[in-house]
């Protein structure tokens, strides 16, 4: 956005627009700034006690139209209409490196709706995506990712709904948190007979690794009968690699029950298969009902 120093006109207000009617006292006009027609910039509007800061859109050569409030005086937007001594100021902007929902600021850029942006050359492409942090971009122009967020100095999100927090984090599996060579994530299942089943996350899916990931994995998973309130409890540890294509066990997995109701059948292992996908697999008994949760964490590393 467009600066210039000792910007402040005197105004009146309707509808949500001010009407700029020549500089105030020590002030000079808004024309000066040289800005056009649909361009933004923050404002300080004031009378008596009232207060607001927003950004406005820049409409002719004495309009500005109130496009989002970011402060006021009551928390909320100020009906300035009738208000005597309204003067419209160009708010200080100055260092400032922050984006929300296409309103950019110097080399921070936020595109889809709810997203935002701050620090030098921070990007959050997608709906609802979050970019904190020099450098620290989630998505891009041609792949945006929705719900995503990426917190820290060149922290990387190219995955939906995924976190990646610290120096140089970056995502490897959708909905996890990351840190620079590590995951967190979580899901969960519900199983009615002895077929096996998969605890799946947001998007009814498992785990799905890129290709060229080695990954080694900690889940913890608990399972409740729905019937008497029996229990089976596990940890299963694995290495999986995915070269191209399929994901692949390296030798096989370990399951380790850490507790269980007398007379449980269930069991829990984690499998790997096709197109990255590696899953945390539960089995529970017949004409018996179980919901079941597991916690997922892992290390990886990239060719």
């Amino acid at each position: 956005m467009k600066q210039a120093n000792a910007i402040k006109e005197t105004a009146t207000y309707e509808g949500g627009i001010f009407t700029l009617t020549g500089a105030a006292p020590g002030g000079r006009t808004f024309g000066v700034i040289g800005i056009n027609t649909g361009e933004r910039m923050h404002y300080f509007a004031q009378a008596g006690e009232a207060w607001e800061v927003g950004i406005g859109v820049w409409d002719s050569s004495s309009t500005l139209e109130r496009f989002l409030t970011l402060a006021s005086s009551t928390g909320s937007l100020i009906d300035f209409e009738g208000m005597e001594d309204l003067t419209v100021a160009q708010a200080a902007t100055a260092g400032t490196m922050f984006a929300i929902d296409g309103i950019n600021e110097n080399s921070a850029t936020a595109h889809g709706f709810g997203a935002m942006a701050g620090g030098p050359d921070a990007a959050a492409w997608g709906a609802a995506s979050v970019a904190i942090g020099e450098g620290a971009q989630v998505g891009s122009s041609s792949f945006p990712r929705s719900g995503a967020v990426a917190l820290g100095l060149s922290a990387q999100v190219t995955h939906d709904g995924a976190v990646a927090m610290g120096r140089s984090a970056r995502s490897a599996i959708p909905f996890a948190t990351h840190g620079r060579n590590s995951f967190q994530w979580s899901g969960d299942a519900w199983t009615s007979d002895a077929t096996p089943a998969h605890v799946a996350g947001p998007t009814s899916s498992p785990i799905e690794l890129p290709e060229g990931t080695t990954v080694a994995v900690r889940a913890i998973v608990i399972g409740h009968r729905s019937a008497d309130g029996a229990v089976y409890s596990a940890e299963v540890v694995a290495c999986i690699r995915r070269t191209s294509g399929d994901a692949a066990l390296v030798g096989s997995a370990t399951t380790t029950e850490i507790a269980k109701t007398g007379g449980v059948t269930a069991t829990a292992t984690i499998v790997a298969g096709p197109s990255g996908l590696v899953a945390v697999q539960v089995t529970g008994a017949a004409s018996e009902g179980w919901a079941w949760a597991a916690s997922v964490s892992g290390v990886f590393v990239w060719p």
